[in-house]
């Protein structure tokens, strides 16, 4: 039957948009990093935070992605709550990195926030949008 044929086409698109939105993210993050002249500082942050999304996708989101996909769990409950549970692990993560390097941030408060909200937020929140309309 149709139903059971497995079309990994679309999951290598997804894997491809996906791969260029984090690409990108990053090249315009070393670009800033530059301009700024706060390399140094902007590179411990990037290994950091790569490599926290690196454990976090390899031991949580793996597992959980294939225990949803095989045992066809389809509980949004069970769903929404491993989603918090990423996004509550990667924000602490990133809130200890802040206050570690506190004093350079409170050096350039104004490029911080500018960098939360541009490079954090906007482009998921971009992304949400672009999934989200009708």
């Amino acid at each position: 039957s149709e139903s059971s044929v497995f079309d990994i086409i679309p999951y290598l698109q997804i894997f491809l948009l996906l791969l260029i939105f984090l690409l990108s993210k990053y090249l315009i993050e070393k670009m800033i990093g530059d301009l700024f002249e706060i390399e140094p500082l902007i590179n411990k942050y990037l290994f950091f935070k790569q490599g926290i999304l690196s454990w976090i996708s390899l031991f949580l989101l793996f597992p959980f992605g294939l225990l949803i996909y095989f045992q066809n769990i389809e509980h949004s409950l069970f769903v929404t709550l491993v989603i918090a549970l990423v996004i509550l692990l990667y924000t602490t993560k990133l809130l200890i990195y802040a206050l570690s390097y506190q004093k350079h941030i409170l050096a350039y408060w104004f490029y911080f926030i500018l960098y939360l909200c541009v490079f954090e937020i906007v482009p998921y929140l971009i992304l949400f949008k672009m999934f989200n309309t009708d």
